[in-house]
């Protein structure tokens, strides 16, 4: 039925939703440039409303520096092992929900943790 449903107003929902997927890719981009001005390693995609920031220097894995990062300082990331074994020197930072103040406060403690 779902499937049925969207096929049918695909071009409305579309619609509907382009200004909020516009202002997502706008919003990554501003977080990346705070990624990039506090010298933070990344890996990002081109679609999405997240990016890969690089955790080598904690020499931790994903999953311990995402333990760690919520019990010392509050900040919640998912763990790049989540998506294989390629991604477990990164830890994922979304930019969908939280405000911008709050992402850029978080990514310069993550960067004062790396060291």
């Amino acid at each position: 039925m779902l499937q049925l449903y969207c096929e049918t107003y695909f071009e409305d929902i579309r619609r509907c939703v382009a200004p909020q997927i516009t202002e997502v890719v706008r919003k990554r981009e501003r977080i990346r440039g705070v990624m990039d001005r506090l010298g933070l390693e990344t890996m990002n995609g081109a679609s999405t409303f997240y990016s890969f920031v690089d955790i080598k220097a904690s020499g931790l894995g994903s999953e311990q520096y995402a333990e760690r990062l919520l019990r010392e300082r509050a900040i919640a990331v998912i763990p790049g092992a989540y998506y294989g074994e390629s991604t477990n020197r990164f830890v994922r930072i979304g930019v969908g929900t939280e405000s911008e103040e709050r992402i850029a406060a978080a990514l310069a403690q993550i960067r004062e943790s790396l060291g």
